[in-house]
């Protein structure tokens, strides 16, 4: 688990709904494949009217490694 502590602003953009972010249409394909990328790009923009950002400066970041940390609880049966 990534736990990411700090201060967040958030701006709605100036940007056609249209058109979607780099890095958000790379996610929807990395994640989904890229049919199913095309897909929920597809129902994203049939969806939201507009695009918002939210940015994140991290001040404090922990990872934490739920299966070397806590095992009891992951290898239980």
């Amino acid at each position: 688990m990534l736990s990411a502590r700090g201060v967040a602003s958030v701006r709605l953009v100036d940007q056609p709904v249209e058109e979607t972010f780099p890095e958000y249409a790379a996610m929807a394909r990395r994640y989904l494949g890229e049919q199913g990328g095309m897909e929920f790009l597809a129902q994203a923009r049939r969806t939201f009217s507009r695009w918002t950002r939210i940015a994140i400066r991290p001040e404090q970041v922990r990872i934490l490694d739920f299966k070397t940390r806590f095992p009891s609880a992951w290898s239980a049966t």
